[in-house]
């Protein structure tokens, strides 16, 4: 039998117990969401994007992202029907941009970008 010497790092040390647990758990939901407040999500983004299916995602994305964030999806969800379009996409960008790292922020379109003079004159027409 084979004597097992520790190996030493730099990295913390990993409890195996928490990757099993989360592998493990990875397809169970723990919260709920009103049924009705899923519908009247994706019929709101359906009539903005005139397609079911990227209402369903747009609609589980925001839910599964305020859940997160442990905000109130029925309150979003009421801001949302009494924006415009344009800015319903920059509050949609803000809300997933609060779960994501620094450096994978998503960005939107702007028509009247603010760039300053260094970064203006590197852009080549």
């Amino acid at each position: 039998m084979a004597d097992f010497k520790p190996v030493y790092s730099n990295l913390p040390p990993k409890d195996p117990g928490k990757t099993a647990d989360y592998f493990n758990n990875y397809f169970k939901a723990y919260r709920n969401i009103d049924v009705n407040l899923y519908d009247a999500a994706v019929a709101l983004f359906e009539k903005q994007t005139k397609d079911k299916d990227v209402a369903q995602t747009i609609a589980t994305t925001l839910i599964a992202a305020t859940l997160e964030q442990e905000m109130d999806f029925g309150l979003l969800l009421d801001k949302f029907t009494k924006m415009n379009i344009d800015d319903i996409n920059k509050y949609m960008v803000t809300v997933l941009n609060l779960n994501r790292k620094n450096s994978s922020y998503i960005g939107y379109k702007s028509d009247n970008p603010n760039t300053g003079t260094y970064v203006s004159r590197a852009i080549l027409p």
